[in-house]
């Protein structure tokens, strides 16, 4: 191997690794609204939703209006009415985006013609066509995003947009002593 070629080689895989660095990251925090005021800004009449009452009834539907006050969710039963304390918890489907799928599959293909690119590139006696070398490039990284479509495509979950919020407690225990006095005292609310 000449000088040249160990160059090549040593750009090869100086370009995998970058390619392999520049896939996106995102972390984000999963909002969940405690108010129907929060949960305005994340959703909209129509959406399709599951909501749970605090009597446990699950019943899934779209929004049709929502109020500071009041939702009102257009299931298949008919109209359900509900104020804010009715209300336990609200979910969506949550699919996860074709679009990153692709790209860090096509990513990912193009990382590794690259990287088995660059480790065969000495064996060819110096004969690699660039016509060749971006064909091989193009097809890898279409099969990579290919095969990232279908992994995201699959990739499907329930999210949590609305939790009522944990109520106050509704009783205490404290000690009480006093002078001959000893014992609890225990307050309960309505």
């Amino acid at each position: 191997m000449n000088a040249t070629e160990g160059n090549v080689k040593r750009l090869m895989i100086g370009v995998a690794c970058l390619l392999l660095c520049a896939g996106e990251t995102s972390v984000g925090a999963q909002e969940i609204a405690s108010s129907f005021e929060q949960l305005a800004v994340l959703v909209k009449p129509g959406d399709k939703v599951t909501l749970v009452d605090v009597t446990g009834r699950e019943t899934k539907g779209r929004i049709g209006t929502l109020s500071p006050d009041a939702l009102i969710l257009l299931a298949s039963a008919g109209s359900r009415q509900l104020a804010e304390g009715d209300v336990a918890a609200i979910t969506r489907r949550h699919d996860d985006s074709l679009k990153n799928g692709a790209v860090i599959g096509a990513v990912a293909g193009t990382a590794y013609y690259v990287t088995a690119a660059a480790l065969l590139a000495g064996t060819d006696d110096g004969d690699v066509i660039i016509a060749t070398a971006i064909a091989g490039g193009v097809l890898f990284a279409g099969l990579g995003a290919a095969a990232g479509v279908g992994i995201d495509a699959l990739i499907s979950g329930r999210q949590v947009i609305y939790q009522k919020p944990a109520g106050r407690r509704n009783g205490s225990v404290s000690p009480a002593f006093g002078h001959g006095r000893r014992g609890a005292a225990v307050t309960v609310r309505f």
